[in-house]
């Protein structure tokens, strides 16, 4: 016993019983027969004091089996304490708390008095304690605080829904469609959500779990490193977070919109234009998710357009040198190489070519 890290027992007072009942010579009673019985006559006048000794043995052998036992309650007392007084979250009901540093404080003072540990009564008494300190401990402070926080009492379906919503959603268009947005908040924000989603806990057992450990083995709850009251109060307001995100992307595109609406005549269709020009006219968007073709016309007006205005009497000549009258092959053929004179190897998506009267005198 003397090697164990932690001794929760008065070992000198053990000590102590142990020199009472080795102050009896044991040896003496290890008689062969009933014919050696007189060798025992000098115990006459102290039968009592052997039969309390008889009852000392007992009880310390006893005693030393259930320490076993009751080492691990105080272990478990001690871890269940140190819990509480590293999180503020756990010491709000100061009475409950009271009450079980005062449960420690009994139990230490029987297992620390020799003739009180080692009364069976006593004993009993420690197990009633401990029963009492793990309801109050469990049912009353622990528990409670890991499903408010990180349990089933906390509202997880704001979290779960967040990337399948409609906000998140068109903030990822919106990301997307325009360069001018800077996507730092949006990742922040993504990665705020993930962290407040791994701290949900779904452990059935806990409460059988508990009665062996007094932290919950799968999230260990409580974390030095959280601020479990801060938490809560984000998830209540993340969707609200993502709310204003949006907003704020919403009017950067829209004025990026603005800037580039000189590019409305460049698209490829009235649709396109129709669509953009009813932007421009509401200052806002028709709806908070955009359609494909929605999406392409926006992706369009902000190309940098490259306007090459080009003589279309010239660009005629060209393709019908002399006037005269030519093959569809080479007609083809006259198209590529004046258009290839025209464009070269610019983009062709971003090119415009404006008709112009260059040569008046045709």
């Amino acid at each position: 016993m003397k090697s164990e890290p932690k001794i929760y027992l008065d070992i000198e007072g053990l000590a102590t019983e142990t020199d009472k009942i080795n102050s009896i010579n044991w040896e003496d009673f290890d008689i062969p027969n009933y014919q050696h019985f007189h060798k025992l006559g000098k115990y006459t006048d102290n039968i009592l004091d052997l039969k309390n000794l008889l009852k000392t043995i007992d009880d310390i052998y006893t005693a030393l089996k259930d320490y076993d036992k009751i080492k691990f309650q105080i272990d478990y007392i001690n871890q269940a304490l140190d819990t509480i007084e590293e999180s503020e979250i756990l010491k709000t009901n100061i009475e409950k708390v009271k009450k079980l540093f005062d449960i420690k404080e009994n139990i230490e003072k029987i297992c620390k008095n020799t003739e009180e540990f080692i009364k069976p009564v006593s004993r009993v008494n420690i197990n009633g304690q401990f029963d009492i300190f793990k309801n109050i401990y469990i049912n009353e402070l622990y528990f409670p605080a890991h499903e408010k926080y990180v349990g089933k009492d906390v509202n997880w379906q704001i979290l779960d829904e967040i990337f399948t919503g409609d906000t998140y959603k068109a903030i990822s268009q919106i990301v997307k469609i325009s360069k001018q947005i800077n996507d730092s908040k949006f990742k922040q924000l993504r990665l705020k959500t993930d962290e407040l989603k791994s701290m949900k806990c779904t452990n059935k057992s806990l409460l059988d779990s508990l009665k062996n450990n007094p932290r919950c083995q799968q999230c260990f709850f409580p974390k030095d490193s959280i601020s479990y009251s801060n938490k809560a109060a984000e998830i209540e307001k993340i969707e609200d977070e993502f709310e204003q995100l949006l907003k704020e992307y919403e009017n950067v595109l829209l004025t990026s919109i603005r800037e580039y609406r000189d590019n409305v005549k460049y698209l490829d269709n009235e649709k396109e234009k129709q669509f953009i020009n009813k932007i421009l006219t509401n200052k806002k968007f028709p709806s908070k998710i955009l359609s494909n073709e929605e999406i392409t016309a926006i992706n369009k007006l902000f190309k940098e357009i490259d306007l090459i205005p080009i003589d279309k009497y010239k660009f005629i000549e060209q393709i019908f040198p002399n006037d005269e009258i030519i093959s569809v092959d080479k007609l083809k053929e006259n198209f590529e190489k004046t258009l290839y004179d025209i464009i070269g190897t610019k983009d062709e998506s971003i090119v415009r070519i404006k008709p112009e009267d260059i040569n008046e005198d045709k």
